[in-house]
């Protein structure tokens, strides 16, 4: 996902795209680019402190999904509900760990 794909696309005008732009998140694009720096630096540790705490398979792995929810600024929700639905979904989230 680093390398550089000269056969991609360019701009597609996407909801994804414009909400970036928007918003100046960088989106799925921008995760892949960096090399998934909240899979490797929030939902990894996520699900192995879940797995250290005992929990269920299934439960560590919605907490590590919660936690990347938490801070993921996701840019169909921005699309669609703007910045209000974004920090409700992130704080839902923050909240279900707690």
């Amino acid at each position: 996902a680093r390398l550089h794909d000269r056969g991609a696309p360019g701009a597609t005008g996407n909801k994804g795209e414009l909400a970036c732009r928007q918003y100046q998140v960088d989106g799925a694009r921008g995760q892949a680019r960096a090399g998934f720096p909240l899979v490797t630096g929030t939902g990894l540790p996520a699900l192995h402190a879940s797995r250290a705490r005992g929990d269920s398979e299934t439960t560590a792995r919605l907490n590590a999904l919660l936690a990347i929810i938490a801070r993921l600024d996701d840019t169909c929700v921005l699309s669609r509900g703007g910045e209000t639905a974004l920090l409700a979904l992130q704080t839902g989230a923050a909240r279900v760990l707690a």
